[in-house]
């Protein structure tokens, strides 16, 4: 995982989704709200589910041994977490916690596969 903090070269995912696109991809899944300290993956879990965060930061975790834990990366607004669980590439690779309050949609596996098959709301 790379670090993902917005930079002045870099648009947040929703920014880089044609128009049409955008607003198909906005109806999927439910808002959800969050306060620090919540975490929305957890390491290990098998939910096949991505976020999109709207508001807020996170930070990514992963354990490195019982007793360290190494911060991977910190998302803002804008990113996706979750991705690659999403897709059905095992279970989650790390722990995305809130690092302050956080809104953010929860998009299924389920509601996410005919989005991408029909070629992003097209």
């Amino acid at each position: 995982m790379t670090h993902s903090s917005h930079t002045q070269d870099r648009a947040a995912f929703l920014d880089t989704l044609p128009p049409e696109a955008r607003t198909a991809f906005t109806r999927l899944g439910t808002r959800c709200r969050y306060v620090a300290g919540d975490v929305l993956i957890h390491e290990g879990d098998h939910a096949q589910e991505l976020l999109v965060l709207h508001e807020g930061l996170v930070k990514v975790t992963a354990r490195l041994d019982r007793d360290r834990v190494w911060l991977m990366d910190i998302r803002v607004a804008g990113d996706l977490v979750g991705e690659v669980a999403a897709m059905g590439c095992g279970p989650r690779s790390a722990t995305v916690t809130a690092c302050g309050d956080v809104i953010a949609t929860v998009v299924p596996r389920d509601e996410l596969e005919p989005f991408l098959r029909l070629g992003g709301g097209k």
